[in-house]
């Protein structure tokens, strides 16, 4: 969620503003295909799942009551925590935020300014803190009316502000956000899965929750839902993350107090600078590559003083992952590329994290601590300004002629999917070429 300086690079989740009482959330965007029309045919066609426990028409009542449920909420305030289980949970920081949402139209989120000329666009805010590595405690302040985004980054006593340029800043912090909220069929893919199993009642907070267990069409791709006995609306999810085909851990999105009729404060989603901060407006950076263009090449050391040059490594496949120590959505995203190096282990595949924006952090520290094996490099911001980043993180892969093949700003839950399957892509090439 950035730009090529570090004013706005702190921007990207760890600001906070300690007199906030409320934070926003993101918004769903462009529907990504799964336009209401096609869902509405896909009921009738999809396969029936199969269900564990009680009987279908039960577990499937549930999700039908959910998707209707929540399909009605047009604006939310809750408090979550975000945070992970199994192999994960020493390497996922703790967040806990206050969400606050207003939905104008109906999309789930992608651009939160693509809306910006309606006359009531959806504003989100996001407010809360990181409990980082060695007790180290983090704090951001994230929103936008729909008009503009704004960042109070409390450690740089910055208030960052921007038009459409400025998105990157909200995008980070879309892991925080129940995305169902604003999408037009919430639980379509979990009503049309290829396995429901109805696993009780559980509490979440002081809600007792219906507890459903999703297998999607798609394989490794499972959750666990958590939706409240009376009001239906979700209140938990844990994304399960595979190695192979063995579960290893889950992240888990769990949210309290829900509020689905606030009344917002009229300066909300658009808080006015504290008193003593600079102000200053988000600058982009240069236009970020984009697939099929050639990688620039650099030579960065690791931290023992190897000199790596990315030219050097043609033939292989190279993922580069620009990061931060005081980062949270690196840190979210961090598990998921050491996962992708172990897989890779073996294979032509070289996985490094590149370190940018950090001038007070400890990199090689946070790794060691975290149990991360994969590559580090250091001192790259200049390497970062030529890739075009503007917020981190920021994924590249670089396939074996040098050329990028995938790129992805900012996590979320299908981060090692998505470039796990470019680097597939990127060996079958390599394979093809040997033949």
């Amino acid at each position: 969620m950035k730009h090529a300086s570090s004013t706005s690079n702190a921007a990207t989740g760890h600001t906070q503003v300690p007199t906030i009482h409320r934070l926003t959330a993101i918004r769903r965007g462009a529907m990504s295909g799964r336009l209401a029309m096609c869902a509405i045919a896909l009921f009738a066609s999809i396969a029936v799942a199969t269900v564990d426990g009680p009987d279908q028409a039960d577990v499937q009542k549930i999700l039908q009551q959910a998707d209707s449920a929540t399909r009605n909420v047009r604006a939310v305030e809750y408090d979550v925590e975000y945070y992970a289980t199994g192999e994960y949970a020493e390497r996922v920081p703790k967040v806990h935020a206050r969400v606050l949402a207003r939905q104008g139209r109906r999309g789930f989120f992608s651009n939160p300014l693509a809306g910006a000329e309606e006359k009531t666009p959806d504003a989100f805010r996001f407010a809360g803190t990181v409990d980082a590595p060695e007790g180290v405690r983090r704090s951001f302040d994230v929103s936008t009316d729909g008009r503009q985004v704004v960042s109070i980054e409390t450690e740089s006593r910055s208030y960052v502000f921007g038009n459409e340029d400025a998105s990157p800043l909200i995008t980070q912090v879309k892991p925080l956000f129940m995305l169902e909220f604003f999408h037009p069929t919430p639980f379509h893919d979990e009503i049309n899965g290829k396995t429901l199993r109805y696993e009780g009642v559980q509490k979440i907070g002081d809600v007792d929750c219906d507890v459903i267990y999703v297998g999607y069409q798609r394989d490794y791709l499972d959750a666990r839902w958590y939706f409240g006995c009376e009001d239906h609306l979700p209140r938990r999810v844990d994304r399960v993350r595979f190695r192979g085909t063995a579960p290893i851990g889950e992240l888990v999105l769990e949210i309290h107090d829900l509020n689905t009729t606030p009344s917002f404060d009229a300066d909300a989603f658009a808080p006015p600078p504290p008193p003593g901060f600079e102000q200053r407006s988000f600058t982009a950076g240069k236009r970020r590559l984009k697939r099929g263009d050639a990688a620039p090449d650099f030579t960065l050391k690791s931290p023992d003083g190897t000199t790596v040059q990315l030219s050097a490594l043609r033939g292989n496949v190279v993922v580069l992952d620009f990061w931060s120590t005081w980062c949270l959505p690196c840190k979210l995203s961090m598990p998921q590329l050491q996962s992708l190096h172990e897989k890779y282990a073996n294979q032509p595949v070289k996985v490094f994290g590149l370190n940018c924006w950090d001038k007070d952090g400890d990199p090689a520290r946070l790794m060691a601590d975290m149990k991360y094996s994969y590559g580090l490099l250091l001192k790259a911001d200049d390497v970062a300004r030529e890739y075009g980043v503007e917020s981190i993180p920021a994924v590249f892969v670089v396939d074996a002629e040098g050329r990028v093949c995938f790129t992805q700003s900012g996590v979320v839950p299908s981060l090692e999917r998505k470039i796990d399957r470019a680097i597939r892509r990127a060996l079958q090439s390599v394979e093809k070429d040997d033949e």
